[in-house]
C-alpha cells in the first residue's frame, strides 16, 4: 500500500469513519491490516489490542509510533494464516483491508475461527457498487488502483463475509453513494 498517496483520503474521509467504526468496542481486539497505525488512537481505553499487518515496514513504523502504549501488541502476520488460538477475540476490526488480501475467503475463515462465539467482525470497505455507472467506473479504474494502492475496487465483500460463516448484523453506505460501507457481522450460531 502506498500510504503517502492515501494520505489525502485519510484526512478527508477515513478519520471520521475510523472513529465511528470503533465506537463501543471493548475487550480483546484483533485489528487486521494495522498499516502505520491510523486506527490505534481511536480505540477506547478499555481495549486490549493485537494489531497485525503483512507489511514489515509498516509494522515497524507503527511500533515506533505506539511504543509507549501498553495495551497494544503490533505484529507482522498474514490474515490468511493467523497463529492465534480459536475463540480468542471479542472483535476483529478490518478497516479497508479485505479489498487487498489475495484470498479474502481464507482470511475471513481465519477471522471466524479466532472470534469468540458472540464475537463481532467490523469492517469498513470500498465495495462493488450496485449502481451500473459506478461499477463501470470502478472497473475502469481497478487496474491502476491495484498498482497504486494494492486493492481491488470491485470485490463483493458483503457476499464474501456471508459465505465465510457470518451473519450480517449491520450494513450502511457511508460514502461515494454505495462504494464505501460499514459491514458488521457475527459468527453463525452466535447472538
Amino acid at each position: 500500500m502506498n500510504y503517502a498517496l492515501a494520505y489525502p483520503f485519510e484526512v478527508l474521509l477515513f478519520r471520521k469513519w475510523r472513529k465511528e467504526l470503533l465506537n463501543g468496542v471493548k475487550g480483546k481486539i484483533l485489528e487486521i491490516g494495522v498499516g502505520t497505525g491510523n486506527n490505534l488512537k481511536y480505540y477506547p481505553k478499555n481495549c486490549e489490542i493485537t494489531a497485525i499487518d503483512v507489511d514489515k515496514k509498516a509494522v515497524e513504523k507503527a511500533k515506533k509510533i505506539f511504543k509507549k502504549c501498553h495495551n497494544y501488541k503490533i505484529m507482522e502476520m498474514d490474515a490468511q494464516n493467523l497463529t492465534f488460538d480459536d475463540s480468542t477475540f471479542d472483535y476483529v476490526i478490518s478497516p479497508l483491508v479485505l479489498c487487498s488480501i489475495p484470498n479474502p475467503s481464507k482470511a475471513l475463515k481465519e477471522i471466524n475461527r479466532v472470534l469468540k462465539r458472540n464475537g463481532e467482525l467490523r469492517t469498513m470497505e470500498h465495495v462493488k457498487s450496485q449502481k451500473k455507472y459506478l461499477y463501470n467506473l470502478q472497473s475502469r479504474l481497478n487496474g491502476i488502483n491495484k498498482k497504486i494502492f494494492g486493492c481491488d475496487l470491485t470485490r463483493n465483500t458483503e457476499e464474501e463475509i456471508k459465505k465465510s460463516g457470518f451473519k450480517i448484523t449491520y450494513s450502511e453506505n457511508i460514502g461515494i453513494d454505495d462504494m464505501f460501507r460499514y459491514i458488521y457481522a457475527k459468527k453463525q450460531g452466535g447472538n
